[in-house]
């Protein structure tokens, strides 16, 4: 099992880490806000003090709606890096402790984030330069549209969590953040991205749509 602390310290603690977290803060508290208000259907809502935490099951439903969990990484993956990013605390016993034992704050859930890169193939700056990819996202959703070459592209970089990732963490985390905000962005339909290489961050209202649509 992984050293959540150790991790806490070589990958999240960074000067690196800390701005591309800053940089894409709007989105991601867009993405978790709304994932945090009930995607679980309201059964986890109802037992928590505040509808800003993420549960297990708003969790998984996020990762899926995103195409993030697919054959390369699994339910147990995603599960695992729910499960290592909460902060555990001195009274384990308490309500508000049990809570953030059971849901990931936004803080949490940025954690959750860069355990997940550790786990997902995605291409260097490198390979992005010699595509016609605009950035990592562009890249993997182009690739999506050939089956083969994905399937051959991920056979080779494939990602076990444990192994050190072949690009810094923060270029990682801004490939994954990459392609969540193109996903969603295609998904409500705006599919001017496919030639804006700066995309503008998510609002709640695109990650609701984002939702509605999944929910079909």
């Amino acid at each position: 099992m992984r050293d959540t602390n150790e991790f806490r310290k070589a990958m999240c603690y960074t000067e690196e880490t800390d701005a591309v977290l800053l940089a894409h803060q709007p989105s991601l508290r867009a993405l978790f806000g709304a994932y945090a208000g009930g995607a679980d259907g309201g059964q986890d809502v109802a037992h928590k003090a505040t509808a800003s935490l993420l549960s297990m099951g708003e969790w998984m439903r996020m990762l899926r709606d995103l195409e993030v969990v697919d054959s390369e990484l699994t339910v147990r993956e995603a599960a695992l890096a729910f499960a290592w990013s909460r902060l555990r605390t001195v009274d384990e016993n308490g309500q508000r402790s049990k809570l953030k034992l059971q849901n990931l704050s936004l803080e949490d859930a940025m954690e959750g984030l860069l355990h997940l890169c550790l786990m997902k193939a995605l291409p260097t700056d490198e390979e992005i330069a010699q595509s016609d990819a605009l950035d990592a996202g562009d890249f993997l959703l182009k690739l999506k549209e050939t089956p083969k070459e994905k399937e051959a592209w991920l056979k080779a970089n494939a990602t076990r969590w444990e192994d050190p990732p072949r690009q810094p963490i923060a270029r990682c985390l801004t490939h994954l953040i990459s392609l969540v905000v193109r996903t969603i962005k295609l998904a409500v339909g705006q599919q001017d991205v496919r030639k804006q290489a700066s995309l503008e961050p998510l609002t709640s209202e695109e990650v609701r749509l984002f939702m509605s649509s999944r929910n079909r």
